[in-house]
């Protein structure tokens, strides 16, 4: 029988920061973040190996931020060995580029079990046959891009004039799903070219064993930054019915999910979510590496001004407690340069800076806790 998509494996890696186990650490950083003391070690990191990519989507969200090398293998074997001293739980193998691309990545993968470091993997899928056994017994989540439901809507949103690659990855992810000790799902960047295809994705995934179809957004891209790309009115109710019509197949052993940022575009509601908040608290939790730089958020990964470090060139205690750092995240003002998208970490901002506010005011913070644990566990962000 397929599995559950509720045990071990949590939605959300800010879920884990609220576990038992994880409560007083998580409680001595609210304690330094309300004295504005930025020092504490991130719990989760997001990690790019590689900035190589094997497809050139035209609405790929890290566009401008690709093919500018990679960590070779015994920096990342290192990098991990320092996540593990400083507490780092969780890593996502995230974008930036496509991290089975990186000729090292079955030892790194293989580490990150060893050192008992929970992590996930995000991929597009064309080299998955290579590593499913691999992924299926290390990784607690993998989430395959596939943004279609047939092979022409593959060709045609990801700018390629023929091929079977659709079908290919197909294959590796049911392969996937009957071994996985952990949940499999993917993930469908919606866009005019394939609105048709959401109902049809939901079911073929389904089909293929998967715990669940996530839908999301597409982003225009520049160098500068990134920014929702609104839908038509006529998009949007189309968008609605297909999502109506997927989410009737979901059970207790599949998941329909839809990101925030997805639902605020097809209810038409403001995208900078009111952002009253200046300091940004999600930076504090998670950190994001990258070949090129390590980043204050993904939203601003290869955004030269957002750089706090280099990974290359120094250790991650010397990186995390530098001066460049403590300059970039003093400068940070979510509430002015954040304002402009959705943020998929807005509610963790909202409520630690409202738990920090309590702190500074001798309030007693426990409620705050309990807002924040049932804010981050029903958010499912996948972060």
């Amino acid at each position: 029988m397929k599995k559950a998509i509720s045990g071990k494996t949590t939605f959300s890696l800010h879920e884990k920061l609220l576990q038992a186990d994880l409560r007083p650490r998580f409680e001595n950083m609210l304690e330094a973040f309300s004295r504005k003391d930025y020092s504490p070690y991130p719990m989760a990191a997001l990690l790019d190996v590689t900035t190589n990519c094997n497809l050139n989507c035209p609405y790929c969200i890290d566009r401008y931020a690709l093919h500018g090398g990679e960590l070779t293998t015994e920096r990342l074997l290192n990098l991990l060995d320092e996540f593990r001293e400083i507490g780092v739980r969780s890593i996502v193998y995230f974008g930036g580029g496509e991290p089975l691309l990186h000729p090292g990545i079955s030892t790194v993968l293989q580490k990150t079990r060893e050192l008992e470091i929970d992590f996930a993997v995000n991929t597009n899928g064309i080299l998955l046959n290579k590593y499913v056994e691999m992924i299926a017994d290390t990784s607690s989540w993998t989430r395959i891009s596939l943004d279609a439901s047939s092979s022409d809507t593959y060709n045609r949103v990801h700018g390629l004039a023929s091929g079977f690659l659709f079908d290919r990855i197909c294959d590796s992810v049911e392969r996937l799903c009957t071994q996985a000790k952990g949940t499999v799902g993917v993930s469908f960047v919606v866009m005019q070219e394939n609105i048709s295809d959401i109902y049809a994705a939901a079911s073929r995934v389904k089909n293929l064993g998967c715990n669940f179809a996530q839908f999301k957004p597409k982003y225009d891209t520049t160098p500068e930054g990134k920014h929702l790309a609104y839908y038509s009115d006529a998009d949007s109710s189309r968008i609605t019915d297909e999502l109506e019509q997927a989410k009737e197949i979901a059970d207790s052993e599949f998941a329909v999910l839809t990101t925030g940022s997805l639902k605020t575009l097809l209810q038409r509601k403001d995208i900078a979510q009111g952002k009253r908040y200046t300091v940004c608290a999600a930076q504090q939790l998670v950190a994001l590496v990258n070949p090129d730089g390590v980043y204050v958020c993904p939203n601003y990964r290869g955004v030269s001004s957002k750089r706090i470090g280099d990974i290359k060139r120094s250790s991650f205690r010397e990186m995390w407690h530098s001066d460049r750092r403590k300059q970039v995240v003093s400068n940070l003002d979510p509430s002015r340069e954040c304002a402009t998208f959705h943020c998929l970490r807005h509610y963790t901002n909202v409520l630690v800076n409202s738990v920090a506010y309590a702190k500074r005011q001798g309030l007693p913070i426990e409620k705050y806790l309990v807002t924040l644990a049932d804010e981050l566990i029903t958010d499912r962000l996948f972060l």
